[in-house]
């Protein structure tokens, strides 16, 4: 069985509901952790597992990106005109940067309406890690690696919960 958003191909990030442009790739990462749970009786080893935490991010590889578009990723960036301003973001938390991110996959060549296969995350903080060179044969690409948070509040109109990350297909059950 092929997952709900197909088996290959890029797909359109799109953060606060402005998509980044032309993504060369977008990987996923998800994990949970454990800790040991033990009692005397199974003396070193573990009687059970605890779920203690996750952790959600999404590392997106931004290509042909406009000012603007960089600027978005940016926790400490400005605009003007075609002037893209960097300063430092020390002592900015993460959070306070963070706003939906959709990854809508591409079918048949186009950008899917079908929000049964897009993959929905509910509180996401970008961290730009960029390094691009100037040569004649590569793409400049821009890493942005987006935190995903647990979410403490609910938007109105919103049927997600506190507590949750993400989701696939998010709003076909409401």
């Amino acid at each position: 069985m092929a997952s709900p958003f197909g088996d290959i191909g890029p797909c359109d990030a799109v953060f606060n509901e402005i998509s980044l442009g032309e993504v060369h790739g977008v990987t996923v990462n998800y994990s949970e952790q454990t800790a040991d749970h033990k009692t005397a009786a199974y003396g070193s080893s573990a009687k059970d597992k605890v779920y203690v935490g996750s952790e959600c991010s999404v590392e997106c590889l931004l290509t042909e990106s406009t000012i603007a578009q960089l600027n978005y990723c940016l926790g400490n960036g400005s605009v003007t005109a075609d002037e893209l301003m960097v300063g430092s973001p020390v002592g900015t938390g993460l959070r306070s940067a963070a706003y939906q991110l959709v990854l809508k996959p591409y079918i048949d060549g186009a950008v899917t309406d079908d929000e049964t296969k897009w993959i929905t995350f509910f509180v996401a903080a970008p961290l730009v890690e960029w390094s691009f060179g100037f040569n004649p044969d590569g793409d400049r690409e821009y890493k942005c690696v987006f935190y995903c948070f647990r979410a403490t509040s609910v938007p109105s109109g919103e049927t997600y919960a506190a507590g949750d990350m993400f989701a696939i297909g998010y709003g076909q059950t409401s």
